[in-house]
């Protein structure tokens, strides 16, 4: 326990540090060191043992979120180079899955298809999950009916984040106190109902605090909608309980696999994947949410 205590003090202050940071491109490194060791974690656990897929699937996470931060049209709009690559960013993405799927046909014997196949989705899945941060970030500009300043973005990842790990950190503790009833006993024995319970309710006393402290010191009086506590306390209701599906989820990989984490990089906690794994459930709804929010508020 004092391991991870150490290691979660040590994560949260380079997290701090970083999002002062976050309209640089140091925010974009983040992302690409996220995307490129959950994928290399990724490869590890089911067990790749083509070298070029593994590589390749890397590279590949490098290249999202790059593409995610500047491929947007709109950096060199006169260069046809820039503007082809920027055009045709699906395409590319469709050429690496049938890239992938040409060096498993060419090393079968070694290189089994559920293997690749959850590489192939993960190497996709994974680096797109993390690169809706940058939407998040720019909310004044993706959400204009939603969110109207720079503070409103910074609040959205932390809102993001906080209904991911203070989930799963009042999940911990509550369960550890109070948990009886078993929540999926096949795929995470310690996991409770009770545990989860808490977690909800914790997420959801953090995210109001954290609304609340926006609102006083960072977030001018008639701002957008995503800093409202009507849209904080049902988003974080809803948000804690996708998180749990995201890291039972993670478990069930974990489990098939025979591993207990995906990675060591952070004593204690696992590798990066086992921090984020419930972030990757999250964030993609969280953008669902707000993206058929905003378009309905525009067209209304």
């Amino acid at each position: 326990m004092k391991k991870r205590v150490i290691t979660a003090l040590i994560a949260a202050a380079v997290f701090i540090g970083l999002l002062c940071t976050m309209f640089t491109p140091a925010f974009v490194i983040l992302l690409i060191l996220m995307s490129c060791i959950s994928v290399y974690e990724i490869t590890v656990t089911v067990g790749i043992k083509n070298r070029v897929m593994a590589v390749l699937s890397v590279v590949f996470a490098f290249a999202v979120p790059v593409a995610a931060e500047f491929l947007d049209g709109s950096l060199f709009p006169d260069n046809p180079v820039y503007a082809f690559l920027s055009a045709n960013k699906t395409a590319f993405a469709v050429l690496y899955v049938i890239v992938m799927l040409m060096l498993m046909l060419l090393d079968y014997k070694e290189t089994k298809f559920p293997e690749s196949a959850v590489l192939i989705f993960l190497s996709i899945a994974i680096p797109a999950a993390y690169c809706l941060l940058l939407p998040f970030r720019d909310a004044a500009g993706v959400f204009p009916a939603l969110a109207s300043t720079k503070a409103e973005g910074v609040f959205l990842i932390l809102f993001a984040m906080f209904s991911s790990w203070m989930s799963d950190i009042f999940a911990l503790f509550t369960g550890i106190k109070f948990g009886k009833h078993k929540l999926a006993p096949e795929i995470s024995p310690k996991k409770t109902v009770e545990g989860m319970i808490g977690g909800v309710v914790g997420a959801l006393v953090m995210n109001v605090i954290l609304c609340a402290v926006f609102r006083r010191f960072f977030i001018p009086e008639g701002a957008g909608i995503v800093s409202s506590y009507a849209f904080v306390v049902p988003a974080s209701v809803v948000l804690s309980l996708v998180s749990v599906g995201g890291d039972l989820t993670a478990s069930t990989i974990k489990r098939f696999y025979g591993v207990k984490d995906f990675g060591k990089l952070l004593p204690g906690h696992g590798g990066v994947l086992d921090r984020f794994d419930s972030c990757l459930f999250v964030f993609p709804v969280m953008y669902a949410a707000l993206y058929m929010m905003n378009y309905c508020l525009a067209v209304r």
